[in-house]
């Protein structure tokens, strides 16, 4: 649980300190440019 809400806590200072919206698209594509299995099982679960 903690890992999970360092993540998100990390999402949103950087959000924050670039001034952006998180976009889930980026996150996918940096997913693909990264090889991540995580990519396979975010396309087998749409949110």
């Amino acid at each position: 649980m903690r890992a999970l809400v360092f993540k998100w806590i990390w999402i949103i200072y950087r959000c924050w300190q670039t001034n952006t919206p998180d976009n889930e698209v980026t996150y996918l594509e940096s997913l693909r440019k990264k090889g991540s299995p995580l990519l396979s099982f975010a396309a087998q679960n749409p949110s």
